[in-house]
């Protein structure tokens, strides 16, 4: 009893180094108190955690809270390498897309070479039917022309017959009845 009024009395007497011996003697008691069973806890809790992931399947540890929606370090490297190898698989379907228009176009041009070939090919042709129709028709209008003068000519031999013709029977009878 003497020991607490003792130390009632030191308070009284410098109370600011009072409640600092204070607060440090109950610190260390209570540090101890947590030391004796924190031990026993950690040692339990460090065996389940090395039991759960080795440092390789986690990754390195930093200790701080990224928070919602930040990611770590490896973790926005292996987000990026699957994005450079979608973005490669995609450069190769381009490109092989690429190489099947090249040769489509190239197809393609191929046949319209064939194509204004056959297309020259099939003018000429018109034109070189064309002439010929052109000198067969004028050949049947000479022709025509040559038929039509021909007629004209035997319708005038015909009249000349006739009139020659007629002529004997007109001179025949004047001459009976002389």
């Amino acid at each position: 009893m003497s020991r607490i009024r003792n130390s009632l009395a030191l308070l009284r007497s410098c109370p600011k180094e009072a409640i600092l011996l204070g607060s440090l003697l109950l610190l260390t008691s209570c540090g101890a108190l947590q030391l004796s069973f924190g031990n026993e806890n950690k040692k339990g809790e460090k065996a389940a955690q090395e039991k759960k992931e080795t440092y390789l399947e986690k990754g390195p540890a930093t200790g701080v809270d990224l928070g919602a929606g930040s990611v770590t370090m490896l973790e926005a490297l292996q987000i990026e390498k699957k994005k450079v190898k979608s973005l490669e698989i995609r450069v190769q379907e381009l490109e092989e897309q690429l190489k099947q228009t090249h040769f489509q176009l190239a197809d393609a041009e191929k046949k319209n070479r064939e194509t204004s070939s056959l297309l020259l090919s099939t003018q000429e042709t018109r034109k070189a039917l064309a002439e010929k129709l052109f000198d067969r028709e004028a050949r049947i209008l000479n022709l025509s022309l040559e038929k039509v003068r021909l007629e004209q000519e035997l319708l005038q031999l015909k009249i000349g017959i006739e009139e020659q013709k007629l002529t004997k029977a007109m001179g025949t009878p004047a001459r009976a009845g002389k």
